[in-house]
């Protein structure tokens, strides 16, 4: 507690695994002092109160992760699915992208669907899902092709020969920061033939002859990354490989992901740079746009810049005393915002809101 800081601890229980007087028990056993005890049982959810009033009837914005099934409580025979198969927060909750969730029984804006989600849901749901706007991954392709529904994907889809060796995932020139880059193949290819000439392709998998060869001499082999609009309406990216290691991890893709992201639905606000970050973002009730960063790499963030899409001119942050304070940033690049003034503390939340 005392390496972390009495100020940012905040007792809670975890009901129903333990009673919260027996949590109290053991809290007391401790041996702080009775101003430490105060601050972390009372004081220091100042803030948390201030941000409950603030965030009620936000809307979360940017693409979300689907939850399944619906469930009550957190007991085991009732429990969410976890685990990677499920959900794309395991990436983009650690680039710094905003995280969020929805249950599939009430989906209304686009969504990550990953194989095993794809597999769970109902037809007339995926057809749902694809009238609106999903990143799938191959795994989920595949399982969309197999109930009729390639249609709305603009391609078709067929397993990968496993004679043909992939090298590498190269970007192309329309890929932004990362055109005519080359990073490493993840896992679970699968060829794709587009059937739509409103396809775009923003990557494709290729072999090198030789394991340090010549890029020169690489040999295109089938799309990897790929964007589609179809008749209903719904936008829909696709990665025909599972989103997995550190082909996921880089500047290169993370710019991609951006760009991406914010043309199936705008993310609003979003963590630019390369730390280890976990981002919330939504619009609050009163019109402003809340932000929360929480720092996951190793080392404090002194200054730090949050990528937009809208034309900010101001911010505040909440302070761990409840009240919202004056955020120092340079406003000024259309795009960016550049945070002066607030330290991302390792693994403590700096919430945010702007005008």
């Amino acid at each position: 507690i005392y390496s972390y800081g009495v100020d940012k601890v905040l007792f809670g229980t975890d009901y129903p695994m333990w009673d919260p007087a027996t949590e109290l028990e053991r809290f007391f056993k401790i041996g702080l002092t009775e101003e430490e005890n105060k601050k972390i049982l009372s004081e220091n959810r100042l803030a948390y109160d201030s941000l409950y009033k603030e965030i009620k009837g936000m809307r979360h914005l940017g693409v979300a992760d689907i939850i399944i099934p619906t469930f009550k409580t957190h007991r085991k025979d009732q429990n969410i699915l976890l685990g990677g198969n499920f959900y794309w927060a395991s990436l983009n909750g650690i680039i710094g992208l905003p995280v969020s969730y929805i249950n599939a029984t009430k989906i209304d804006r686009p969504v990550f669907l990953r194989t095993e989600s794809a597999k769970l849901l109902d037809t007339p749901t995926l057809e749902k899902i694809l009238s609106i706007g999903a990143v799938l991954d191959s795994g989920a392709i595949m399982e969309i092709q197999k109930r009729g529904l390639s249609s709305l994907l603009g391609v078709k889809a067929k397993p990968w020969n496993p004679r043909q060796k992939i090298t590498r995932e190269r970007f192309r020139s329309n890929a932004g920061k990362g055109a005519g880059k080359v990073i490493e193949y993840t896992e679970g290819a699968i060829e794709i033939i587009p059937t739509s000439n409103k396809v775009e392709i923003f990557s494709d998998f290729i072999h090198i002859p030789y394991t340090y060869g010549d890029k020169k001499l690489a040999k295109t082999l089938s799309p990897a990354c790929l964007y589609f609009e179809n008749d209903k309406g719904g936008k829909i990216v696709m990665f025909a490989s599972k989103p997995t290691g550190p082909a996921h991890f880089n500047e290169s893709r993370k710019d991609l992901y951006i760009r991406l992201l914010n043309r199936l639905s705008p993310m609003g606000l979003w963590y630019a740079e390369d730390a280890e970050c976990y981002f919330k973002a939504g619009k609050l009730a009163n019109g402003a746009y809340f932000a929360c960063l929480t720092n996951l790499a190793a080392d404090p963030l002194d200054e730090f810049t949050l990528g937009t899409t809208e034309n900010f001119t101001r911010g505040e942050f909440l302070d761990k005393d409840g009240k919202w304070k004056p955020i120092v940033a340079d406003f000024s690049k259309k795009g960016e915002i550049k945070i002066k003034n607030l330290r991302a503390e390792i693994f403590y939340p700096v919430m945010m809101r702007f005008w």
